[in-house]
């Protein structure tokens, strides 16, 4: 029994298949992630030791390209 839709099967113009072709939505030509830490080193002056020892920092970035 025919329901007059087609979902994916064949060509919208079967006669120009390149019709057919482009981008996605979740289309990403470039994807990057970059990652950094850095733990500061236990200081030997107990001023400096108590306000800059152990302490961490951190960045993410994430770097994309596409639609």
């Amino acid at each position: 029994m025919p329901t007059g839709a087609q979902f994916g099967i064949g060509f919208v113009d079967p006669s120009n298949p390149d019709d057919d072709r482009g981008h996605c939505d979740q289309d990403r030509t470039h994807l990057a992630n970059f990652t950094a830490g850095y733990e500061t080193p236990a200081f030997g002056n107990a001023a400096l030791r108590t306000v800059a020892s152990n302490r961490r920092v951190s960045g993410i970035l994430n770097a994309r390209s596409g639609p």
